[in-house]
C-alpha cells in the first residue's frame, strides 16, 4: 500500500518534473509547462516550496535563462517578477501563496505565473 507521503511525492514529481528539491530552488525544465493542464489552461511556470527547498518548473526552452537569472538574483522578491518575461509570458504576473499544513508543520509555498 502506498503511503500519503509517497503519493504526494509521486504527484509533485509528475506535476513539476521533479521532487523533492535538492537545493534552495531547483529550476526544472518541464515539457508539461507548455501543454494544457487539468483545467485546459497552460501554466507556464509552477513552483512549490518546502522548508527543505523549492522547485520552479518552467518551459524547457527558458530553463537555462531562468536558472542563470536566479543565480544572479537569488532573492525571490527580486527574482520572482523577472520570471514571467524570461518564461516567454511578459503579460503575466508573479505571485506567491503560502499555506499552512493542518498538522502545524512549517508553511510551504506555491508560485504561479
Amino acid at each position: 500500500m502506498t503511503t500519503p507521503e509517497r503519493r504526494l511525492i509521486d504527484h509533485l514529481s509528475r506535476w513539476l518534473g521533479g521532487w523533492p528539491a535538492t537545493t534552495e530552488l531547483d529550476v526544472i525544465a518541464e515539457p508539461g509547462r507548455v501543454r494544457p493542464g487539468w483545467d485546459g489552461k497552460i501554466h507556464p511556470v509552477l513552483g512549490v516550496g518546502s522548508p527543505q527547498g523549492g522547485i520552479l518548473s518552467v518551459p524547457p526552452e527558458h530553463a537555462e535563462a531562468i536558472a542563470d537569472q536566479y543565480a544572479k538574483s537569488p532573492d525571490l522578491a527580486t527574482f520572482g517578477p523577472m520570471v514571467p518575461p524570461l518564461a516567454g509570458f511578459p503579460e503575466r504576473g508573479w505571485f506567491t501563496a503560502l499555506g499552512s499544513p493542518a498538522s502545524g508543520a512549517s508553511a510551504s509555498g506555491e508560485t504561479r505565473v
